[in-house]
């Protein structure tokens, strides 16, 4: 899968992959980390320099998102990581924007099974809708078909 990332995202994400795991899964980090890693063109392009443990870059240029292709075992990995810094309270800012495009992007589709006892129910209808479940053909929520098998 292809996810959009800049620079600073890139980077955030090689600190964030565990150092120590087992052969299989450092095998998984390794292409990953080929995939993330900024090379000789994109270090020039970026301006990119480093001194001890900083690393500057263009911050304009250093913004612009590129396709990255992520396999769907690393997707699995960043993600277990992600939720556990949250889960631990310990995300940080640089994490936000790989948490909302890993995390709350998960998800094409949300499949909700209603049963008829239920859809049929007026309060239920109103309350599904307020928390975005489409309860009716006609739902105020978009991109999503309610089906109800008789």
């Amino acid at each position: 899968m292809k996810f959009k990332l800049n620079v600073p995202e890139r980077l955030t994400l090689l600190n964030l992959l565990p150092p120590e795991n087992n052969f299989v899964t450092l095998g998984i980090i390794r292409e990953v980390i080929s995939h993330l890693s900024l090379n000789d063109k994109e270090s020039v392009k970026y301006s990119l320099t480093q001194k001890g443990e900083n690393v500057s870059f263009d911050a304009k240029l250093g913004m612009v998102e590129v396709d990255v292709e992520i396999g769907e075992r690393a997707y699995g990995i960043i993600c277990e990581k992600l939720e556990e810094l949250n889960q631990n309270k310990t995300l940080t800012q640089q994490h936000f924007t790989l948490y909302k495009k890993f995390i709350e992007d998960k998800y094409d589709v949300e499949i909700f099974f209603i049963q008829k006892r239920n859809i049929e129910d007026k309060e239920l209808k109103k309350l599904g809708e307020r928390a975005g479940i489409p309860m009716t053909d006609k739902s105020a929520n978009k991109h999503l078909i309610v089906y109800l098998k008789e």
